[in-house]
């Protein structure tokens, strides 16, 4: 079966869904070979996934040492711009991040800030992005204007001791709009470290420095890396598979990235000669003159099974290099109907899988980790992102929009202008009646009474406004989508006379300020939506529990407990994993007394607002693990009950969450915490 006609089946499949209401899913792509289905799925365990991407790429320590000496040994007092320059996947970021965490560095350098420009570079985004390296990020900063980031991080950084790093550079614009906001501090060399695959851009900014050129791997280097990334450092391998292996690794021409994700795909075959055979005998068949490291990537892409290639397609939809936060993601592969029901499994669940497969074959990266750690943000090579992207357009999946307007109407509208592609004079003769999401990623997209989204828009069914700065509620027109199952806004003022009960199908909805504490006003009775799965609004927003069970309610924020809700029934959301409470007015000791029916909750905050006094709940969730308190102002003693939790491994304690002189832990209390802060 081609993409383009398992498109089409979804259609099909989609018009069944919105015709009968049925609870169905569809998925795009298909596998081009049947019988590997059974075996394609890698599995594994989290940590796997984490240890595969730290291992230090085969043949660079040579390469780290001398850049190294670079950074620190240079007795210049000029500006230092290092520049790492080779081929997409040659290894760039990689080096640089083993450069950037080397022991050496971080003891030389007072603050070290890291970035991606890409192509497509917004100086805003990229001034955010240092500052973050150096402080937390809060709303008001969030808000401000490029003038006052640039003022920010240059006062951050003024009389230290710092180390620059910005990766994926394509132009020498980018160092030059942004050059300003770096102190030349006396005495002090603060380098500053590029990465680039334009030869040019490289000459250019280290015109009186040393410019580190990529090399690529010998052939013994190459073998090296994929039998590592095949066979995890055991001796496995058969010298039919080694003979095979030597072919396949010699023809990805030395590039890191061809021969990590090849061998991450021959890992999932189980050894099948039939397979490796067939692998090799494609590799030698490519015609060297065109992109063949582009046609190595497709290889992979093309054996994947048919849920893990629509769960990668999906990729496109987000920007280049895009850190994408993993609940997000989900949620989203979720509400397309990517995913196979399994047994005993929740969807997000199955979805988790097949990111873990994804980051097992080496097609994602983990981006970042939690304190416990848990996946928190993943993104994509953008050798691979292209792959997403040109696969997807190729068959009229999903479509770009970096102007004003677009001229093919697809599947999967993915935004990334300033503007707002659809007009009320374009919404005429069903041009959009194929589309099924909407996803806005553009910067500074302000709008007021404007009518964003229309009638034509019958079947969407994703529509993600979180970057679109709203004035007054939320775009009207919304509650008439009834199908939609993914809502994300970002707003202020009031919501209250918006009918959101209409969506019956809902089952992700984010409603957010971008104006920090302002007091958002929301129907309290959105927990009735009967599909409901996640739900994260702003505290003040906060709900109450539902009427009726709601087992399919995974994530609450916020639950507000207050006096006029003084006994919060939670056997109504018995399937609960994350929970944030929200308290106000003067509440009886026993308020919380049915929340240890909760068995299913893992993650828990509290927060305090207008209360004379917080009582502590006698007993907890047992299958507990992040907690986290704020403003509860609770004596030190009290930190027993939280301390005999068997499983509870980060504990989050903020703005006066206890006080007293001091705390003396007591032998046999947090026996598995991981991480604490107070």
């Amino acid at each position: 079966m081609t993409l383009e006609q398992a498109v089409r089946d979804i259609e099909e499949i989609e018009s069944r869904i919105l015709a009968e209401n049925a609870n169905d899913f569809s998925y795009v792509g298909s596998s081009t070979n049947d019988f590997k289905e059974e075996n394609a799925m890698v599995g594994g365990s989290l940590q796997y996934a984490f240890d595969t991407e730290n291992e230090i790429i085969v043949g660079f320590e040579e390469d780290v040492e001398e850049i190294v000496h670079m950074l620190i040994q240079s007795e210049s007092i000029e500006r230092d711009i290092i520049s790492i320059v080779g081929e997409g996947g040659i290894g760039k970021t990689t080096l640089a991040e083993v450069v950037f965490q080397d022991q050496r560095i971080t003891a030389c350098f007072e603050t070290r800030a890291w970035v991606v420009v890409s192509k497509e570079y917004n100086l805003k985004e990229m001034l955010i992005g240092l500052l973050r390296c150096i402080m937390p990020i809060t709303r008001e900063i969030s808000n401000m204007d490029e003038d006052q980031l640039e003022e920010q991080l240059r006062r951050s950084l003024m009389g230290k001791r710092y180390l620059i790093f910005l990766d994926d550079v394509w132009t020498t614009k980018v160092w030059y709009a942004i050059q300003r906001c770096f102190p030349r501090n006396s005495n002090e060399r603060n380098p500053i470290m590029i990465t680039t695959r334009v030869v040019d851009v490289a000459e250019h900014l280290s015109y009186f420095c040393d410019i580190k050129r990529m090399k690529f791997q010998n052939l013994e280097n190459s073998w090296k890396l994929f039998s590592m990334k095949v066979f995890g450092g055991r001796c496995f391998c058969t010298p039919v598979l080694e003979q095979l292996g030597r072919q396949i690794s010699s023809q990805c021409q030395g590039l890191p990235l061809a021969i990590i994700v090849i061998a991450r795909f021959l890992a999932t075959t189980k050894g099948s000669l039939e397979v490796w055979r067939e692998v090799a005998e494609t590799l030698d068949g490519m015609d060297w003159a065109d992109d063949k490291t582009s046609k190595i990537l497709f290889l992979s892409y093309n054996y994947l099974p048919s849920q893990l290639k629509a769960c990668f397609l999906y990729f496109g939809v987000f920007p280049s290099n895009c850190s994408i936060p993993i609940k997000k993601l989900i949620n989203l592969w979720v509400a397309e109907r990517f995913l196979k029901p399994e047994k005993n499994k929740s969807l997000e669940e199955v979805a988790e899988n097949c990111l873990l497969d994804l980051i097992n074959r080496s097609l994602v990266q983990v981006d970042k980790v939690s304190n416990d750690g848990k996946m928190k943000l993943c993104k994509i090579h953008d050798r691979l992102h292209e792959i997403c992207v040109r696969e997807a357009e190729t068959d009229n999946v999903v479509q770009i929009i970096n102007k004003t307007y677009f001229q093919t109407v697809c599947r999967w509208i993915s935004c990334q202008s300033s503007h707002w592609p659809f007009t009320q004079a374009s919404c005429g003769k069903n041009r959009y009646s194929k589309i099924h999401s909407i996803l806005f990623f553009g910067k500074e997209f302000y709008f007021s009474k404007c009518r964003l989204v229309y009638s034509c828009l019958k079947v969407l069914t994703v529509l993600d406004l979180s970057l679109v700065k709203y004035l007054h509620g939320m775009p009207s027109g919304i509650t008439d989508l009834i199908h939609l199952r993914y809502l994300a806004l970002n707003t202020i003022g009031s919501l209250h006379k918006f009918r959101l009960l209409k969506l019956q199908n809902l089952q992700t909805l984010i409603v957010c300020s971008w104006i920090e504490d302002y007091p958002l006003q929301l129907q309290s009775n959105i927990l009735d939506l009967p599909l409901l799965r996640h739900l994260r609004l702003e505290k003040r927003c906060s709900q109450y529990l539902p009427s009726m069970v709601r087992e399919n309610l995974q994530t609450l924020y916020w639950l507000k407990v207050s006096s006029s809700n003084q006994n919060p029934n939670f056997r109504m959301v018995p399937n609960l994993k994350e929970l944030g409470i929200y308290i106000e007015g003067k509440l009886v000791p026993s308020c919380l007394k049915r929340f240890v029916n909760l068995h299913q909750l893992e993650k828990l905050k509290f927060e305090i607002g207008r209360v004379e006094r917080f009582y502590l709940p006698t007993a907890f969730p047992s299958n507990l693990k992040k907690l986290t308190f704020r403003r509860t102002y609770l004596p030190w003693k009290k930190l027993g009950v939280i301390g005999k939790l068997q499983k509870l491994e980060v504990l989050k304690l903020k703005d006066f969450a206890f006080h007293g002189p001091k705390w003396k832990p007591i032998d046999g209390e947090f026996l598995v915490l991981k991480f604490w802060s107070a």
